[in-house]
């Protein structure tokens, strides 16, 4: 995970990185109309604020990590009634746990369209790592399901390695412990965060990102993630699109080296990619739609909101100034149903 700077300019928004489990909006948020891709993981139990607010892990960082602070899925299809929203998809990471009760909450909701999905991060021959958005999946897939629940053990396998670091560096944490805190969900890198604030070794969040548990900190433990194929195979397999999520936000991704993962995922049957996005530039959106364009691959966007943990994120607008055409969500359609 990038931690953010509380306040940012207009270069800095435009500079930055976010991503982890995915919701997409569709709709007339404010003019022109949203398709706006959210990040929120169903299980941290709070009460709902519109806009919500997110925490999100790097794209360069195969380690998905989220926290959500809403009274989640029941509110979901609820909150993007009155953001003023036509539609939204849940994607967590790595997890469909949550999109049952999506869908039965959608049901109170018959304006607004609820889509399934799912957020795995990846890894190429290339040796590069990106983050794959499986919109319209069948949940109950067992290929999918079977894929979520190897990701489960390696994340187990990397948080006790995070912990064992941590405890030598004079912050124990009870691993068991925090797991009880969090019986619905999959304990990742924000609520590791969120416990060493609450004992004392951090006064933020941030902080325990910039200091111990980021990438190159003395904290920090890789994981495991399966590889493009696997990825784009089991999203298949469950009737749904293979979306590249925030294809420009790693501070190495020219031009040349977008185009070059985006045809190396494109073997495995990558469906589309994400140009409209909080942290891109508009020179890096350009380049993502000409990118589609000469691969015939569909174009999706999204805010990457996740929580409270990033406040300036906002719900549909990302920094303020995303805005999304919702008429990209046609083109989804289309290529789900042929």
């Amino acid at each position: 995970m990038r931690p953010r700077s509380p306040a940012l300019s207009r270069s800095q928004q435009e500079q930055g990185r976010g991503s982890e489990v995915e919701l997409f909006l569709f709709g007339p948020y404010a003019p022109p109309d949203l398709l706006v891709r959210l990040g929120v993981q169903p299980e941290l139990r709070k009460t709902l604020q519109v806009p919500v607010r997110a925490a999100d892990a790097g794209e360069g960082d195969p380690a998905g990590d989220v926290l959500h602070h809403v009274e989640v899925v029941p509110e979901l299809p609820l909150a993007a009634r009155k953001a003023g929203l036509a539609a939204l998809a849940l994607t967590d990471h790595d997890t469909v746990n949550g999109v049952e009760a999506f869908l039965n909450a959608a049901k109170n909701v018959p304006d607004v369209r609820c889509i399934p999905g799912i957020e795995l991060a990846c890894r190429l021959e290339s040796g590069e790592h990106c983050h794959i958005v499986g919109l319209f999946v069948d949940y109950r897939n067992e290929t999918l399901q079977r894929l979520c629940d190897q990701i489960i053990e390696w994340r187990e396998e990397r948080n006790r390695c995070m912990l064992g670091k941590l405890s030598e560096l004079g912050m124990p944490l009870g691993y068991e412990a925090l797991k009880a805190q969090h019986t619905d969900t999959v304990v990742g890198r924000p609520h590791i965060a969120e416990e060493m604030v609450k004992l004392g070794y951090c006064k933020t969040i941030r902080d325990a990102f910039q200091l111990y548990i980021s990438r190159g900190r003395p904290a920090y433990c890789e994981r495991e993630v399966p590889d493009g194929a696997t990825c784009l195979r089991a999203i298949h397999d469950a009737g749904g699109l293979a979306i590249w999520a925030h294809p420009m936000t790693s501070s190495s991704r020219t031009q040349p080296k977008c185009l070059a993962i985006a045809t190396e995922l494109l073997k495995f049957g990558l469906d589309g990619i994400e140009a409209y996005y909080s942290e891109h530039s508009m020179t890096q959106q350009d380049t993502v739609m000409k990118i589609a364009a000469q691969l015939n691959l569909a174009v999706s966007g999204g805010s990457d909101f996740h929580g409270d943990h990033i406040p300036e994120i906002k719900l549909g607008v990302g920094y303020g100034g995303l805005r999304v055409p919702d008429a990209l969500l046609e083109e989804l359609d289309r290529r789900v149903e042929s």
